[in-house]
């Protein structure tokens, strides 16, 4: 049963539905946290992004249980954030639903909302491990 700040998350290969929590990440949800250092400062999320875009997680897609969840970008382009990766990262004029600690250098830390389905996780791990 989903309520109405609930997306859902449907596997191409089989019916099973995920549901992705609304709220974003900050300091007080849940982390991930990789023993390799971030040497890419600011650019972390890019970086990670990048890396993830190629992973079949990034492209699971979701639909929105109660609006049609497409944003408008300042030149005007519309942009659907319809797969796993546009809501965990976002796309020009929606920011997504992850935090990065870009300034640590000793680490890389990841901050995801709670509930947030197994994929997610599975995804930033390969993302980061490939980096």
């Amino acid at each position: 049963m989903s309520n109405w700040n609930d997306f859902k998350v449907e596997k191409e290969n089989n019916n099973k539905v995920l549901t992705v929590p609304m709220q974003r990440a900050n300091r007080g949800c849940s982390k991930l946290e990789f023993p390799k250092p971030n040497k890419w400062g600011g650019g972390l999320k890019i970086a990670i992004r990048q890396v993830a875009k190629k992973l079949p997680e990034y492209h699971l897609p979701i639909q929105n249980q109660v609006l049609p969840m497409t944003v408008e970008t300042q030149e005007g382009e519309k942009i659907e954030v319809n797969t796993l990766g546009r809501w965990a990262f976002g796309v020009p004029g929606y920011m997504g639903h992850l935090m990065f600690e870009g300034f640590n250098q000793e680490k890389i830390i990841i901050y995801y909302p709670e509930g947030s389905p197994k994929e997610l996780l599975e995804m930033l791990e390969k993302a980061v491990n490939s980096l």
